[in-house]
């Protein structure tokens, strides 16, 4: 019996550190320091029909200042999660991930949040690969909002985007690929 198998793993550290000013004419009147670190760990791995990855992504940033009225604080944001594919007979495809997106450290409760994603795909391909039907579907568990908060070191912000950040789309695609011919001397 044969056995393929695959792994492969990846991991990524950076650190940073980024200065700012806010301006009244031509003096500074509030200057915020912005220190931050990214962890990244993705393992892969490959099985036969199977292949499928785990990750998590995290984020400190600490916003800190020698003035007085500008507070410092700490801000975590961890991403983790699993992805996989099963290929199935008769060119039947099955895809999911599940993904836990957590903030932590903002002054307002309403920010501070941990949201399961849940993404999954189904596709059937035919005609040699050339016509594939997809359904997708996002964010099954139906936990986004379509308001996102962004906090920097000038600045913290609400966004509303007019956007559906549930659904399920039904799709097609074709492929082709044309052969140019041989250029004979």
């Amino acid at each position: 019996m044969e056995t393929n198998y695959a792994f492969k793993k990846s991991i990524g550290v950076s650190m940073a550190y980024s200065g700012n000013a806010d301006f009244a004419g031509n003096a500074p009147t509030h200057a915020v320091m912005e220190h931050n670190v990214t962890e990244r760990l993705k393992l892969r791995w490959q099985k036969g029909i199977f292949n499928g990855s785990v990750f998590a992504d995290g984020r400190f940033n600490r916003y800190d200042s020698r003035d007085i009225g500008v507070r410092p604080y700490n801000v975590w944001t961890v991403n983790c999660g699993f992805n996989g594919t099963v290929s199935l007979p008769y060119n039947w495809s099955i895809s999911t991930d599940i993904t836990s997106y957590t903030r932590r450290g903002y002054a307002y409760k309403s920010a501070n949040t941990t949201d399961f994603v849940w993404n999954a795909r189904v596709s059937k391909s035919v005609c040699k690969g050339a016509l594939v039907f997809v359904l997708d579907g996002y964010d099954l568990l139906r936990q986004l909002s379509n308001i996102t908060y962004t906090v920097n070191s000038v600045e913290r912000s609400q966004v509303e985007s007019n956007v559906i950040p549930s659904y399920i789309l039904f799709h097609m695609q074709w492929r082709f690929n044309k052969k140019p011919k041989k250029i004979t001397k």
